[in-house]
């Protein structure tokens, strides 16, 4: 048996590689976990901005290719019949701390995981079947009706968006960064929500900027 690296260079580097699950169609599924705080980044003291810049600086040897949105994805790992392997990272999947994306029997749906505290659980329903290059994400929101017997409740799927893989890539490349996404408040204001996530822990008040819908849904699932 041989053993070879796989070159993730043309997806800028794998980020907290986990748990995986191999597809009906042969290809190798990964989780990138532990997404870097892309609000925390813009912060140059910080520590986010010390880890992304370093990993950045380690990779490429450039320090001007730390973005904390290259991080965060599905990757796709093919094996060609030469055992070449190519890699993708489907941008359409969402971004989260991914765990474990597993299909249902119509190789369209995907239901997946999203490890850490204050995480939540999401759905993929691609365009195509074995094709993840475009589809539509969906969370969840379960309403507890009864704590009897282990609980009871209703699940809801609530849908962020759809979107291609170049779509979102695009969105990344151009080098949006949070606070193009987002407005901020520094307590309860009238039109922010109220959010707590697994890359920030504390509670932030946020807000969409008009015509950012479609960014937040992808590259701010949560």
């Amino acid at each position: 048996n041989q053993a070879k690296k796989i070159d993730f260079s043309n997806v800028n580097g794998l980020w907290t590689p986990c748990n995986g699950s191999t597809t009906e169609w042969g290809t190798h599924l990964g989780s990138e976990e532990y997404e870097p705080d892309a609000r925390a980044f813009e912060d140059p003291t910080s520590s986010v901005n010390k880890s992304v810049t370093n990993f950045a600086n380690y990779y490429f040897g450039d320090k001007s290719k730390a973005n904390p949105y290259f991080y965060g994805w599905t990757p796709e790992i093919s094996i060609d019949n030469k055992g070449e392997t190519s890699v993708v990272k489907h941008y359409s999947t969402g971004r989260f701390s991914h765990e474990v994306m597993k299909f249902l029997p119509d190789n369209k749906t995907a239901i997946f995981g999203d490890d850490g505290g204050n995480t939540m659980m999401f759905m993929y329903v691609a365009d195509k079947a074995e094709n993840l290059t475009s589809g539509t994400l969906y969370a969840a929101k379960f309403n507890q009706t009864s704590s009897e017997d282990g609980g009871a409740g209703d699940l809801k799927w609530i849908k962020l968006g759809h979107a291609h893989d170049n779509e979102i890539q695009k969105i990344i490349d151009n080098g949006t960064k949070f606070s193009d996404i987002f407005e901020t408040a520094s307590s309860p204001t009238e039109g922010f929500k109220a959010i707590k996530t697994q890359a920030n822990k504390n509670i932030e008040y946020l807000k969409v900027k008009p015509g950012m819908e479609k960014a937040a849904a992808f590259l701010e699932s949560r």
